[in-house]
């Protein structure tokens, strides 16, 4: 047998000398057996590989760490910042009604024995002031409770506590903003002052205040009254407001008085210094 080159024939693989026979027997079982192991072997890598999570190119388990890829295709694609949805935006508070007023004015305080409650406030109102409405004066204002005394005729000094609120949308400019333009909105309401010609708002003052502890601002004007005016024992009204910043947010003190009528000015100093915190 040529063995520098191949075998071909019908009688490849056969020996025509004699014995050669058991050694083609014996080479045989060799390569069976060989045949058999690569058999075996590739069926037992197969089901490894299957039981051990895949390759590592399809996420599967290598060299002891754990990974994960998300799959390729996806009903839910992960969103990216400029996909979310934007949270709706308050306009700016001038672009609003200027003296705005909630429409609901149900009260909700209930009032202390011997106080006047709104918003988060009590105050003390002096006897004297022992005229009662729940109808808010001022704009901005709900949860209102006004104790006031008498000018002369249908005219009369008040003050006022409550809670204020802003108009829904629009962004709340402050309490110093805010105690400036309730000032501003009260001077021109013909609801508080009738249909009268002349009045005139000066002497506008703000300030941080605290009073009794409870931090805001205090906005301070004098409304004259025309001429000539429709009183006789003053020509002019004191306007003052202060909102309060309290847990329960702002609230507001409020009071209009009658210039130069000394009872009822210190009658408003006893309130301020009444003021506490509903907690």
């Amino acid at each position: 047998m040529n063995t520098t080159g191949p075998v071909t024939g019908p009688n490849q693989g056969r020996s025509t000398t004699p014995g050669s026979s058991g050694h083609a027997l014996l080479i045989g079982g060799i390569a069976f057996a060989l045949v058999f192991l690569l058999i075996v072997g590739g069926t037992v890598m197969f089901l490894v590989l299957r039981s051990g999570g895949g390759s590592p190119g399809a996420g599967g388990r290598t060299g002891g760490e754990v990974t994960s890829t998300p799959p390729e295709d996806s009903d839910s694609p992960t969103p990216s910042p400029s996909s979310e949805t934007p949270s709706a935006s308050l306009k700016p508070s001038e672009d609003g009604d200027w003296c705005w007023s909630p429409e609901n004015q149900e009260r909700v305080s209930t009032n202390p024995s011997g106080k006047l409650r709104g918003g988060s406030l009590d105050i003390i109102p002096p006897p004297t002031f022992d005229m009662r409405t729940s109808v808010p004066l001022w704009a901005f204002t709900t949860d209102a409770q006004t104790a006031g005394i008498a000018v002369e005729s249908t005219w009369s000094s008040s003050v006022t506590v409550g809670r204020l609120q802003w108009q829904d949308g629009y962004e709340y400019p402050g309490d110093e903003v805010a105690s400036q333009r309730l000032i501003n909105c009260v001077s021109t309401s013909p609801g508080v002052w009738g249909s009268g010609k002349g009045r005139k708002l000066s002497d506008i003052v703000t300030e941080p205040v605290t009073i009794n502890g409870i931090g805001g601002y205090r906005s301070t004007a004098t409304l004259s009254l025309g001429d000539p005016p429709p009183l006789k024992a003053t020509d002019s009204y004191t306007l003052t407001v202060y909102v309060l910043d309290t847990d329960g947010g702002p609230s507001v003190l409020a009071a209009e008085i009658a210039t130069g009528v000394k009872a009822h000015e210190e009658g408003l100093n006893s309130v301020v210094e009444s003021v506490t915190e509903v907690r």
